[in-house]
C-alpha cells in the first residue's frame, strides 16, 4: 500500500515538473524581444492613418524567439494602445545550409563568421537569386544580388541591397535592369514575314498583367508598351519598357514584366520560311484596363522611343 502511494506521489511530482517545463517553453515561445527603439503615436495628433501618415511613420523591430533556430522578426509602431506590425518575417534554420524566410527556401554557404552566399530557386516565379547575407535571421542582403531567369539563363535585374530602405510593403532596395549581349543579329518587327506567336499559335500583341502599385507614397506608375527580343528558338530577352513611367525609383512592376515574359516561350518569328531573331512590341493591360492598341501609323515610331535617353537609362544598369 504504501509503495502504491510512493508511486503515486513520484508521478504525481514528474506531472508537475513536466508541466512546469512545457508552461516555460510555451511561455518562451510568446516573449516578444525589442531590439532598438519603440515608436508610439497617438490620435490626438495623428487623427488620420492616411498615406502622409504611412509615409512618415517609423517601426522598430521586434522579435518572437520560438526557439534557437526558429523565430518571427517584425517591424512595429504603437498607435495609442494598437500595436501595428505591418511588415514581418517568420525565419527557420532548417539544416546548416537551408533558411526558410516565411514560404521563400534560401540555401546557403557559410564564407565567414558573419558572410554568408545566399541561393534562391523559384520554380514557379521562374527565377533564382544569388546575393551576400551578413546575418540569418533575419536576412540581410548586402551588396549587389542578381536575379536569373531559370529559362534563358539571362540575368534579368540587378538589386543594390546596400540602398535599402523600409516600406510597408518589407525591405526593397534600388534595383536596375540588365540588358544580356546577344551573339546573333536579330531583324526589326516590321523586316519579317511572320510575326513570333504563342505556344498555341494565337497572335501575341498584348499582355495582361494585374500588379499592386508598390509605390506607396510616390506618383501612380503605369506602363503602356515594351519591347523584348526573341531569339530563334523563341526565348525572350531583354524586356524595355518603351512607354510608360516606371523609373529606377519605383521599379517593381517593371522587374515582374521582365519576369512574367521570359518565363514564356513562343513560336519564333520567320523570315524566308525559317526561324529568325527579332525585336517585337506589346502593349500592356494594365489594372484590368482594356487593352490599348499599339500605334500603326509610323512603324520607326517604337524604335524612335527606343533611343530616347530619358526613357531608358534611368532604370538600366549602369
Amino acid at each position: 500500500m504504501q509503495k502504491a502511494k510512493y508511486r503515486v506521489k513520484v508521478s504525481a511530482i514528474a506531472f508537475s515538473i513536466i508541466a512546469i517545463l512545457l508552461c516555460n517553453q510555451n511561455s518562451s515561445g510568446q516573449d516578444t524581444i525589442q531590439k532598438g527603439p519603440s515608436y508610439k503615436y497617438s490620435r490626438a495628433y495623428h487623427p488620420v492613418r492616411d498615406k502622409s501618415f504611412m509615409g512618415e511613420v517609423k517601426k522598430g523591430r521586434e522579435d518572437i524567439v520560438f526557439s534557437t533556430t526558429k523565430k518571427r522578426v517584425e517591424y512595429c509602431y504603437y498607435y495609442d494602445s494598437l500595436r501595428i506590425c505591418p511588415v514581418g518575417t517568420t525565419y527557420e534554420l532548417v539544416d546548416d545550409s537551408t533558411l526558410l524566410a516565411d514560404k521563400r527556401k534560401w540555401h546557403f554557404k557559410k564564407l565567414s563568421r558573419d558572410s554568408f552566399q545566399m541561393f534562391l530557386v523559384d520554380s514557379i516565379e521562374g527565377v533564382k537569386e544569388i546575393a551576400i547575407a551578413n546575418s540569418l535571421m533575419p536576412l540581410n542582403l548586402v551588396g549587389t544580388s542578381v536575379t536569373i531567369s531559370l529559362l534563358t539563363s539571362d540575368t534579368l535585374w540587378k538589386s543594390n541591397y546596400d540602398e535599402m530602405q523600409l516600406s510597408p510593403y518589407g525591405m526593397k532596395s534600388k534595383h536596375c535592369l540588365y540588358q544580356t549581349s546577344l551573339h546573333k543579329k536579330y531583324l526589326e518587327f516590321n523586316e519579317i514575314d511572320s510575326p513570333p506567336l504563342l505556344q498555341n499559335g494565337q497572335a501575341f500583341d498584348n499582355l495582361k498583367l494585374k500588379v499592386p502599385n508598390l509605390c506607396f507614397s510616390g506618383d501612380w506608375k503605369f506602363i503602356h508598351s515594351v519591347s523584348f527580343i526573341v531569339d530563334s528558338v523563341g526565348k525572350i530577352h531583354n524586356v524595355v519598357q518603351v512607354e510608360g513611367n516606371y523609373d529606377s525609383g519605383c521599379p517593381y512592376y517593371l522587374l515582374t514584366l521582365a519576369k512574367e515574359l521570359t518565363r514564356l516561350k513562343l513560336e519564333p518569328a520567320r523570315k524566308d520560311g525559317r526561324a529568325v531573331a527579332c525585336r517585337w512590341f506589346i502593349t500592356i493591360q494594365d489594372f484590368g484596363d482594356a487593352p490599348p492598341v499599339l500605334r500603326k501609323k509610323d512603324k520607326r515610331f517604337y524604335i524612335k522611343l527606343l533611343k530616347r535617353k530619358d526613357l531608358t537609362d534611368d532604370y538600366f544598369c549602369k
